[in-house]
């Protein structure tokens, strides 16, 4: 069972690990990471977490969790954001670029503002800031 007797932490891009080592040992972690090289890494970096070294935008409209937690490339970004309607999640914390639309998940989700991210935050470094944003299904 996951964090607090939910369901699984799925982390998209999840790079080197940097957020999934402080995701709460009690959770259910499952990595998605595109990159061979990081997915192999992240292997014994978080030896408790599954690893899947595939695409997230095709793998996670098919699984199941409660907490999304993504920090990928600002393309992929918006492609998962129009994906999210068809995902099975409690909720989503998504680092975005300041300028990224999110008017099309309208009123069926709360969102708010978790943090600001500087690209110094970021190995590599990335060329922008990012926001980290919680969205959450909204129960009106």
């Amino acid at each position: 069972h996951g964090a607090h007797g939910h369901g699984p932490f799925e982390t998209a891009g999840a790079g080197a690990g940097t957020v999934a080592i402080h995701v709460p040992r009690c959770a259910e972690l499952v990595l998605v990471e595109l990159d061979e090289y990081l997915a192999l890494r992240l292997v014994h970096i978080v030896p408790r977490a599954t690893v899947l070294n595939c695409d997230a935008l095709e793998i996670l409209p098919t699984l199941t969790f409660d907490v999304l937690l993504s920090n990928l490339p600002t393309t992929v970004t918006r492609q998962l954001i129009s994906l999210l309607e068809d995902m099975s999640f409690r909720t989503a914390v998504i680092a975005v670029p300041p300028a990224t639309d999110l008017d099309a998940l309208g009123n069926r989700y709360d969102l708010s503002l978790v943090a600001e991210l500087s690209p110094e935050d970021f190995q590599p470094r990335q060329p922008e800031k990012s926001l980290l944003i919680r969205i959450q299904r909204s129960h009106r």
